[in-house]
């Protein structure tokens, strides 16, 4: 079933006017925004070159989209493929991972740094205290 999607007429709504429709296939494929998991939609604008260009649009505030009025994908699955690619859940583990380990290590520098800055207190103690 083909879904009718207008835009949303809403003064903060990023993307197309409120007049740009687009027959919509995808709708029940197209993935949450990424930024902030509201719902998303497809639409497409004409050009002055009379190139249809489409783009996938967050509905909510943060305003994130997937092509423009000027670069665009010529056609809605393309769109709606980019919008759907999201980094792999192997890739973000190992980049968490390697940023965990980076943390550690600095963590344990800085407690052997305090360490390091409490013998030396120590010693000009001691030296202070010496005649």
């Amino acid at each position: 079933m083909r879904h009718m999607v207008q835009t949303s007429t809403r003064p903060y709504a990023p993307g197309p006017t409120p007049t740009t429709r687009t027959e919509a296939p995808y709708m029940n494929e197209l993935k949450r925004c990424p930024f902030c998991g509201s719902e998303a939609f497809a639409t497409y604008k004409t050009g002055d070159d009379d190139i249809r260009r489409h783009s996938v649009h967050c509905r909510d505030r943060c305003g994130a989209q997937m092509g423009s009025r000027f670069v665009g994908h010529y056609s809605e699955e393309s769109a709606v493929n980019a919008w759907n690619l999201r980094a792999s859940e192997e890739r973000l583990a190992a980049q968490l991972r390697e940023c965990a380990d980076t943390l550690g290590a600095d963590q344990i520098d800085e407690q052997r740094a305090m360490r390091a800055y409490a013998d030396v207190v120590k010693l000009l103690d001691e030296l202070k205290e010496k005649p």
